[in-house]
């Protein structure tokens, strides 16, 4: 399924490790909550009492050159009009 898949849409989380099988065509949309991607990691060294600004999918979509967003969250509650703002202008640009 993700092989063939254009867009992934997913939370945070161990699902998105399917994100291996994706063709290189397809676009990455990670929901992350604001307070919760840690810990950082620059270049592979853990950084302490620092918040990520990239996440392991992150990484992994570049690694395999995909197309990535992230999309915060506030506790894991998404703003849908937000969402769909953004989905649009990627979309249709």
């Amino acid at each position: 399924m993700f092989h063939h898949a254009k867009i992934i849409i997913g939370f945070h989380g161990a699902g998105l490790t399917n994100v291996l099988f994706c063709s290189d065509s397809a676009i990455v949309f990670e929901i992350v909550d604001k307070d919760c991607v840690s810990p950082c990691y620059l270049d592979g060294i853990f950084i302490t009492g620092r918040k990520a600004t990239r996440t392991y999918f992150h990484m992994l979509s570049e690694m395999k050159q995909l197309e990535y967003y992230a999309v915060e969250s506030h506790e894991y509650t998404l703003d849908l009009v937000l969402f769909e703002k953004k989905l649009s202008a990627i979309m249709y640009k």
